[in-house]
């Protein structure tokens, strides 16, 4: 696999969803070499993956998000924000408990 076409593929989609971290990146000057080390990564565990028996579309398919396509940053958010909720929620439901108990 030419690595190549990851860091292009990468650098559009950091740009498009992970946009925080592509802008951080290139303003300290680092964003290609971030890219490249992310191709490299993906290139060595998809190796030692396909070594292990695994299939390439296989091995590639396990690795990419991990270095080269990374979930959407707002997703992330989002998810977070949802988990919070879903705690608030459960402790409220939690105190409410209690406090019927006690009446």
């Amino acid at each position: 696999m030419n690595q190549q076409n990851w860091i292009n593929q990468a650098r559009d989609h950091w740009k498009e969803f992970q946009p925080t971290k592509y802008k951080a990146l290139k303003k300290q000057g680092t964003l290609d070499l971030a890219l490249k080390e992310a191709a490299e990564r993906t290139y060595r565990e998809t190796s030692e993956l396909e070594d292990a028996g695994f299939q390439p579309d296989e091995a590639f398919q396990m690795v990419r998000e991990r270095y080269l396509f990374p979930p959407d940053e707002n997703a992330e958010q989002t998810q977070n924000r949802g988990t919070n909720l879903m705690h608030e929620a459960m402790e409220l439901n939690q105190r409410t408990m209690e406090i019927s108990r006690e009446q």
